[in-house]
């Protein structure tokens, strides 16, 4: 669904399915890591379970990579029809604590 280190411009709500989140670090092997490795699964999101907001609160690249482990059905938001007022259009500061929960979702 997504890719780490890709620019964020989507947010994504699960209606049904699950995804997994997984993370590469920088101590893996370009040369020996199979192209289609994601990297380590931290994590599984499942209905009602949203993602891809760290990118558009911190204005980051991807923090990890999202792929479908069921057949899984979401509600993609793109950046430019989220309202001004939201700090996921990228125009409003997110809090410290909300900063600090995204950092524990995407490791």
């Amino acid at each position: 669904i997504m890719r780490q280190g890709k620019t964020g411009k989507s947010f994504y709500v699960i209606e049904s399915g699950a995804v997994e989140i997984s993370v590469k670090t920088a101590f893996e092997d370009p040369l020996t890591t199979p192209a289609g490795y994601l990297g380590a699964v931290i994590n599984t999101l499942t209905t009602n379970n949203f993602f891809g907001e760290r990118a558009l609160i911190t204005g980051e690249p991807r923090a990890a990579s999202i792929r479908a482990v069921q057949k899984t059905r979401c509600f993609k938001f793109d950046v430019a029809d989220i309202p001004q007022s939201s700090v996921l259009s990228g125009k409003k500061i997110a809090t410290q604590e909300r900063k600090a929960e995204i950092d524990d979702k995407y490791g």
